[in-house]
């Protein structure tokens, strides 16, 4: 059974593909959605095989409670940010884990809903937040932020070329109306970069604004380290992003974290957490996925394997 309503799930069969070494091992998908991975890991784990998922949309968790229920003996799901993923893993009693997956970004449910305000096509209140466990809005950071800062936010998170004047347009307007709207913003944007890429432009700064409310970069950050240390040896990490600055950082996690052939010697005397690429270039949605769900179009996906024991070792 399908659940397309909510949200369609990316590159599953690759995903899973990477992601299970051993059936009977316990695993972590860190970003629930609407459970089309999680459901799919549980299909292919064995009689002992548990799942742990996560996510901090409390609206997720729901339709995920739903949809896995026939599951429920073998899988556990909680609300919380991946980036508590050692918390979470404390807590439900497990030592190391065989397998973390993340698909980041946002679910199609998120976006087609006016209310979350994390579309510039439909008209919404700018919130833009992803669980109930935030504060920061997108309306605070439109009306509070300086300039300056307004600036190296849509350049840093959207690589928008025109952040300058975007803010310069969004802080010389704030002074005559408060800017509380998805639609209000947009506007804003479109004026101050017309043209016939605007909907690039609009798409580059609606991201940098929800980057900047979920603490994405930093989340992204903390749970690739933290994941790092709690695989077991031969545990897989497997991650989807969707836009340059997230697949920059995880390729970048696993360059450095990769060793060479003659220095895993060294790193199982250490116990330092290291992994072997699985995926040497990042792997793309096929063709016939891109048709028949757009949105799929972005999406990377990379693996790595840890080879050492890291905290088994210690």
């Amino acid at each position: 059974m399908t659940h397309p309503a909510y949200h369609a799930p990316v590159m599953v069969d690759e995903a899973v593909s990477y992601l299970i070494g051993d059936p009977d091992g316990i695993y972590i998908d860190g970003t629930l959605g609407g459970g089309g991975h999680s459901e799919s890991i549980l299909k292919k784990l064995g009689p002992h095989g548990k799942l742990i998922g996560l996510d901090r949309d409390s609206e997720a968790i729901a339709a995920c409670r739903k949809r896995l229920s026939e599951y429920k003996n073998r899988i556990q799901i909680i609300q919380a940010p991946f980036a508590e993923l050692d918390r979470v893993v404390r807590e439900t009693g497990v030592d190391l884990m065989d397998g973390l997956l993340l698909d980041l970004g946002l679910s199609s449910h998120q976006i087609d809903v006016p209310e979350r305000g994390f579309s510039y096509l439909q008209d919404g209140p700018l919130d833009m937040r992803m669980g109930t466990d935030q504060t920061l809005t997108a309306r605070e950071v439109i009306q509070t932020y300086p300039e300056e800062s307004l600036a190296d936010l849509f350049f840093y998170y959207g690589e928008e070329r025109r952040a300058r004047q975007i803010a310069r347009k969004i802080v010389s307007s704030r002074r005559n109306m408060t800017v509380s709207s998805t639609g209000q913003l947009a506007a804003l944007i479109q004026a101050a970069s017309p043209g016939p890429m605007v909907q690039k432009t609009l798409a580059r700064i609606f991201q940098a604004l929800r980057i900047e409310v979920n603490d994405e970069m930093n989340q992204l950050k903390t749970v690739l380290q933290k994941g790092g240390g709690l695989l077991r040896a031969g545990g897989r990490m497997v991650i989807i992003s969707y836009h340059s600055l997230e697949d920059r950082l995880v390729k970048r996690f696993f360059k450095a974290e990769e060793l060479s052939i003659r220095r895993v010697d060294i790193a199982e005397k250490t116990g330092v957490s290291q992994f072997r690429i699985l995926t040497k270039k990042v792997l793309r949605p096929p063709e016939e996925e891109i048709r028949s769900n757009p949105r799929a179009r972005s999406a990377r996906l990379r693996a790595a394997e840890k080879i050492t024991a890291g905290l088994e070792s210690r």
